[in-house]
Protein backbone atom coordinates (compact mmCIF):
# COMPACT_ATOMS: atom_id res chain seq x y z
CA UNK A 1 0.00 0.00 0.00
CA UNK A 2 2.89 2.30 0.55
CA UNK A 3 4.19 1.92 -3.00
CA UNK A 4 1.32 3.52 -4.94
CA UNK A 5 1.28 6.49 -2.57
CA UNK A 6 5.08 6.92 -2.84
CA UNK A 7 4.90 6.74 -6.62
CA UNK A 8 2.11 9.32 -6.68
CA UNK A 9 4.13 11.70 -4.49
CA UNK A 10 7.20 11.19 -6.66
CA UNK A 11 5.23 11.72 -9.90
CA UNK A 12 3.65 14.89 -8.50
CA UNK A 13 7.05 16.25 -7.43
CA UNK A 14 8.51 15.56 -10.88
CA UNK A 15 5.52 17.24 -12.59
CA UNK A 16 5.81 20.32 -10.37
CA UNK A 17 9.57 20.58 -10.92
CA UNK A 18 9.15 20.20 -14.67
CA UNK A 19 6.52 22.92 -14.76
CA UNK A 20 8.92 25.33 -13.08
CA UNK A 21 11.76 24.87 -15.54
CA UNK A 22 12.46 27.38 -18.29
CA UNK A 23 12.45 24.88 -21.11
CA UNK A 24 14.04 25.69 -24.45
CA UNK A 25 12.72 29.24 -24.62
CA UNK A 26 13.24 31.08 -21.36
CA UNK A 27 11.41 34.37 -20.90
CA UNK A 28 14.70 36.11 -20.13
CA UNK A 29 16.57 34.61 -23.10
CA UNK A 30 15.49 37.37 -25.47
CA UNK A 31 15.95 40.33 -23.15
CA UNK A 32 18.56 42.89 -24.14
CA UNK A 33 19.97 45.91 -22.37
CA UNK A 34 18.00 49.13 -22.73
CA UNK A 35 21.29 51.01 -23.00
CA UNK A 36 22.67 51.31 -26.54
CA UNK A 37 26.27 51.72 -25.48
CA UNK A 38 28.97 49.20 -24.76
CA UNK A 39 30.54 48.43 -21.41
CA UNK A 40 33.85 47.09 -20.15
CA UNK A 41 35.77 46.47 -16.94
CA UNK A 42 39.51 46.85 -16.47
CA UNK A 43 41.00 46.56 -13.00
CA UNK A 44 38.84 48.61 -10.62
CA UNK A 45 37.42 50.74 -13.46
CA UNK A 46 33.98 50.06 -14.93
CA UNK A 47 33.14 51.82 -18.20
CA UNK A 48 29.42 52.06 -18.92
CA UNK A 49 27.15 53.21 -21.77
CA UNK A 50 30.06 53.94 -24.12
CA UNK A 51 28.89 55.48 -27.41
CA UNK A 52 30.07 57.87 -30.07
CA UNK A 53 27.72 60.87 -30.04
CA UNK A 54 24.88 60.79 -32.59
CA UNK A 55 25.86 62.84 -35.68
CA UNK A 56 23.52 65.82 -36.18
CA UNK A 57 23.81 65.41 -39.96
CA UNK A 58 22.91 61.70 -39.72
CA UNK A 59 26.44 60.48 -40.57
CA UNK A 60 30.02 61.38 -39.78
CA UNK A 61 32.24 62.10 -42.76
CA UNK A 62 35.95 61.46 -43.22
CA UNK A 63 37.99 64.00 -41.24
CA UNK A 64 35.26 64.71 -38.66
CA UNK A 65 35.92 64.84 -34.92
CA UNK A 66 33.60 62.64 -32.84
CA UNK A 67 32.74 62.93 -29.16
CA UNK A 68 33.05 59.79 -27.01
CA UNK A 69 30.32 59.61 -24.35
CA UNK A 70 30.53 57.27 -21.35
CA UNK A 71 30.60 57.01 -17.59
CA UNK A 72 33.77 55.81 -15.84
CA UNK A 73 33.27 54.30 -12.38
CA UNK A 74 36.22 53.78 -10.04
CA UNK A 75 35.12 50.92 -7.78
CA UNK A 76 38.30 51.01 -5.67
CA UNK A 77 37.55 52.21 -2.14
CA UNK A 78 40.92 53.84 -1.44
CA UNK A 79 42.92 54.28 -4.66
CA UNK A 80 42.31 56.86 -7.36
CA UNK A 81 43.15 56.15 -11.00
CA UNK A 82 43.76 58.36 -14.00
CA UNK A 83 42.38 58.17 -17.54
CA UNK A 84 45.58 58.71 -19.51
CA UNK A 85 44.36 58.36 -23.11
CA UNK A 86 41.50 57.41 -25.41
CA UNK A 87 42.34 56.28 -28.94
CA UNK A 88 40.91 54.41 -31.92
CA UNK A 89 42.30 52.92 -35.11
CA UNK A 90 39.25 54.42 -36.89
CA UNK A 91 40.65 57.91 -36.24
CA UNK A 92 43.93 59.47 -37.33
CA UNK A 93 44.40 62.04 -34.59
CA UNK A 94 44.88 61.96 -30.86
CA UNK A 95 41.90 62.30 -28.53
CA UNK A 96 41.60 65.73 -27.03
CA UNK A 97 39.67 66.85 -23.99
CA UNK A 98 38.38 70.20 -22.84
CA UNK A 99 39.20 69.02 -19.32
CA UNK A 100 42.68 68.07 -20.48
CA UNK A 101 43.81 64.48 -20.42
CA UNK A 102 44.87 62.95 -18.09
CA UNK A 103 41.68 63.02 -16.00
CA UNK A 104 41.68 61.75 -12.40
CA UNK A 105 39.02 59.30 -11.23
CA UNK A 106 38.74 59.58 -7.42
CA UNK A 107 38.14 56.39 -5.39
CA UNK A 108 34.55 55.14 -5.03
CA UNK A 109 33.20 57.66 -7.54
CA UNK A 110 32.07 58.06 -11.12
CA UNK A 111 33.01 60.62 -13.75
CA UNK A 112 30.57 61.43 -16.54
CA UNK A 113 31.80 62.08 -20.06
CA UNK A 114 28.32 62.98 -21.36
CA UNK A 115 26.48 66.27 -21.98
CA UNK A 116 26.95 67.32 -18.35
CA UNK A 117 30.55 66.15 -17.97
CA UNK A 118 34.01 66.32 -19.43
CA UNK A 119 34.38 66.20 -23.23
CA UNK A 120 36.65 63.76 -25.03
CA UNK A 121 36.76 63.82 -28.83
CA UNK A 122 38.49 61.45 -31.21
CA UNK A 123 39.86 63.48 -34.11
CA UNK A 124 40.31 63.01 -37.87
CA UNK A 125 37.87 60.19 -38.68
CA UNK A 126 39.35 57.83 -41.30
CA UNK A 127 36.09 56.99 -43.13
CA UNK A 128 32.36 57.67 -43.01
CA UNK A 129 30.41 56.39 -39.98
CA UNK A 130 26.66 55.88 -39.58
CA UNK A 131 24.59 55.27 -36.44
CA UNK A 132 24.93 51.76 -34.93
CA UNK A 133 28.27 51.08 -36.67
CA UNK A 134 30.88 49.97 -34.13
CA UNK A 135 34.55 50.97 -34.01
CA UNK A 136 37.32 49.87 -31.62
CA UNK A 137 38.12 52.42 -28.90
CA UNK A 138 40.99 51.93 -26.46
CA UNK A 139 40.90 53.42 -22.96
CA UNK A 140 44.20 53.57 -21.05
CA UNK A 141 44.31 54.05 -17.28
CA UNK A 142 47.41 54.68 -15.18
CA UNK A 143 46.69 51.91 -12.63
CA UNK A 144 44.01 49.67 -14.18
CA UNK A 145 45.71 49.38 -17.56
CA UNK A 146 44.22 49.25 -21.04
CA UNK A 147 40.97 47.95 -22.49
CA UNK A 148 39.68 48.03 -26.09
CA UNK A 149 35.92 48.07 -26.62
CA UNK A 150 33.77 47.96 -29.78
CA UNK A 151 31.80 51.20 -29.44
CA UNK A 152 28.67 52.03 -31.48
CA UNK A 153 27.72 55.36 -32.99
CA UNK A 154 24.63 56.38 -31.01
CA UNK A 155 21.18 56.21 -32.56
CA UNK A 156 18.85 59.24 -32.52
CA UNK A 157 16.70 59.68 -29.44
CA UNK A 158 13.71 60.85 -31.48
CA UNK A 159 12.24 60.17 -34.93
CA UNK A 160 14.38 61.38 -37.83
CA UNK A 161 12.61 62.17 -41.10
CA UNK A 162 14.12 60.27 -44.04
CA UNK A 163 14.56 62.61 -47.00
CA UNK A 164 15.72 59.91 -49.42
CA UNK A 165 13.60 58.88 -52.39
CA UNK A 166 11.60 55.71 -51.74
CA UNK A 167 13.04 52.60 -53.36
CA UNK A 168 10.80 50.57 -55.69
CA UNK A 169 11.54 46.93 -54.86
CA UNK A 170 9.39 45.65 -57.72
CA UNK A 171 10.98 47.61 -60.56
CA UNK A 172 9.21 47.83 -63.86
CA UNK A 173 6.96 44.92 -64.59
Amino acid sequence: MHRPFSRLVLATAVAVATGCSAGQIAQTANQVSTVDGSGADVGDIALRDITLEYPEAGTYEQGDDVRVEFVAVNTAELESDTLVSVSSSAFGGEADSDSGLPIELPPASDVSFTDEGAVIELTDLAEQLRPSVRVPVTFTFEVAGEVTVMVPVAVPLEFVENEAEPFDFHGEE
